[in-house]
């Protein structure tokens, strides 16, 4: 869960899943935008450049800068460089410590994710950057959530306190993760969660004190989303797939299906590959 945060796979199309998607975001009204007044944004680089080469281009009302300190901005900002864009109410740069500090309203946007908080920080020495009190919508899952700080480390780690995770719209959390907290891993590929709950119509269903999954397409042998039901004929229904990763051509799945009106089914798949040919 929530592997697209991270994981360089989120480029592919996104599974058809809940019933329930998430909208693209709306436009965002900073300043010089075609929607609000104030000097205009230049035109974004080509897509598809080094973002390291692209400069940073700084829109603002007021800027005080001394030239033996910080850089403080007392008018709605907004830093684009590529298709990436920062915009907050305030903000300040202190070039001693390579600290980059945002407050009131802050809007951080890129193609794959949009996320909203009260306050931001970055330093350039130490390549973290963090958001407190943030919600997020990712649009390559889609998905949306929420979480008290989240933390990207220049070593391509990212963390989240005390999250939420869902794949339905606003105003319809028929389904919700979450976790005490939540570490993810580019360069082992893997993700931990900690003290982590599913809840179903605000019910809690499933709770594990500690949780691992692959957040790449490297597959691993565990529990794979639960889903629950209700029909006249078989009544409320739950089923809790475990996925198994034989070897690299083969595979299978059992799945308990438990239905309220007609009792325990169990249900299970093999796939495998072999030269020109595969099957179930």
């Amino acid at each position: 869960l929530l592997w697209t945060a991270a994981a360089s796979g989120a480029d592919t199309a996104p599974p058809a899943v809940f019933g329930c998607p998430i909208p693209a975001p709306p436009e965002l009204d900073f300043p010089g935008s075609a929607d609000a007044p104030g000097p205009s944004i230049p035109d974004a680089p080509v897509a598809g450049a080094d973002m390291a080469q692209q400069v940073i281009d700084i829109v603002t009302g007021d800027v005080k800068v001394d030239l033996n300190g910080p850089a403080v901005f007392n008018d709605r900002l907004v830093l684009r460089q590529g298709d990436r864009q920062l915009g907050a109410d305030t903000g300040r740069f202190d070039r001693s410590t390579g600290e980059f500090a945002a407050e009131g309203n802050v809007d951080f946007r890129d193609p794959k994710a949009w996320v909203r908080g009260n306050t931001a920080r970055y330093n350039s020495n130490t390549g973290l950057f963090s958001i407190d009190d943030a919600e997020y919508d990712l649009f390559s899952v889609p998905a949306r959530g929420s979480a008290d700080r989240i933390a990207l480390k220049e070593t391509r780690q990212l963390s989240l306190t005390n999250v939420t995770y869902t794949s339905c719209a606003r105003g319809k959390d028929d389904w919700l993760l979450r976790a005490g907290s939540l570490n993810l891993d580019r360069e082992t590929g893997t993700g931990e969660a900690r003290n982590a709950r599913l809840e179903f119509k605000g019910v809690p269903i499933l709770y594990t004190p500690y949780l691992t999954y692959p957040i790449d397409n490297q597959r691993k042998s565990g529990l794979l989303l639960p889903e629950v039901g209700n029909s006249d004929q078989r009544g409320i229904e739950f089923e809790l797939p475990y996925y198994f990763n034989l070897a690299p051509n083969y595979d299978a799945t059992l799945t308990p299906h438990y239905m309220s009106r007609r009792g325990l089914q169990a249900k299970g798949e093999f796939r495998y590959l072999s030269g020109g040919t595969s099957g179930l």
